[in-house]
């Protein structure tokens, strides 16, 4: 069975320095939005090395027209 191009690329990753990061970006922050950007920042190299588009998970929308507000599947 052929491999994926991801499959061959893990050996690229370090994966010990790579689960440190995340350690290190969740022992350092406190709210959950502040690690999820942290991680995805981590990430995004890697992804991007493989060619993997990184999900959009929210829409802005305007709220009666003053503020932006994020839409998390339900209003």
């Amino acid at each position: 069975m052929p491999r994926s191009s991801a499959q061959n690329n893990l050996g690229d990753v370090d994966t010990r320095a790579l689960a440190d990061a995340i350690v290190r970006h969740a022992s350092e922050t406190t709210r959950e939005e502040a690690l999820k950007i942290r991680v995805e920042l981590t990430l995004r190299p890697i992804l991007e090395k493989w060619g993997i588009q990184w999900a959009s998970y929210e829409q802005g929308h305007r709220m009666s027209g003053k503020r932006k507000d994020a839409l998390y599947g339900h209003m």
